[in-house]
């Protein structure tokens, strides 16, 4: 890296010769990709309107602005981890929201945040029906929150010569449309697999999801699976 001074003019020179017209569309799928995590984060700060965690919803609204800026400016990695930060911060919500002395520490000592694999693992042992439900809703759609999550992480952790980054000027940290189309598609399926997700973990609470995206739910599942998943005792 060789003077920072003209590398950063050309990172400003490569993000203003990007399409307008193109970045502001993306930007637009991409929120709209958004929308059913927009539609949970209102939905749960009305349910839980004194929630020890309430940052924790604000944090991935914030996460998702990142998205649809990073998409929108071609700054493909940034935006990658941006998404996998909503996954972490909803999964977050849905064990500290009723673990105010857990999240007291995380708050105050930095300490005690739960992996994705500690939250799935306390939802499956301590929430009735969860295990099942998950397993139907994402296999109606054969489409998963772990798999969306480890597609993620596999560009944040980059240990394959696929996902290593390889920039070498500041100017190439602008990704190639191809991939920042792709983004969008995985800021999609992410939320997809979050709404179902959050759809499981509080249906074992006897709380419904948002109407519409019970609506959408209910359509992919076979009447069978509706009962077990929706009137289940």
């Amino acid at each position: 890296m060789h003077n920072i001074d003209e590398q950063f003019d050309v990172l400003i020179d490569s993000i203003s010769g990007l399409d307008k017209d193109i970045c502001v569309e993306r930007m637009e799928n991409t929120i709209v990709a958004c929308r059913e995590l927009l539609i949970w984060i209102d939905y749960l700060k009305c349910l839980f309107p004194d929630s020890y965690a309430l940052d924790l919803l604000e944090g991935t609204r914030a996460s998702m602005l990142e998205s649809v800026a990073y998409i929108g400016i071609g700054l493909g990695r940034a935006a990658i981890g941006a998404i996998r930060t909503q996954i972490d911060l909803m999964l977050g919500f849905t064990y500290f929201y009723d673990h105010p002395r857990e999240w007291e520490i995380v708050k105050n000592v930095g300490e005690g945040f739960q992996l994705r694999s500690d939250i799935d693992k306390y939802h499956k042992d301590k929430r009735k029906n969860f295990g099942s439900n998950i397993a139907q809703i994402e296999n109606s759609e054969n489409l998963s929150l772990l798999k969306v999550y480890r597609i993620l992480s596999a560009h944040i952790h980059a240990q394959s010569p696929s996902t290593i980054p390889k920039a070498g000027e500041f100017g190439d940290l602008i990704s190639s449309d191809s991939f920042i189309d792709s983004l969008i598609q995985i800021q999609d399926k992410s939320v997809r697999c979050l709404s179902n997700y959050l759809t499981a973990v509080f249906l074992s609470d006897d709380v419904n999801p948002p109407f519409e995206i019970g609506k959408r739910i209910k359509s992919q599942l076979s009447p069978k699976q509706r009962k077990s998943v929706f009137f289940s005792d």
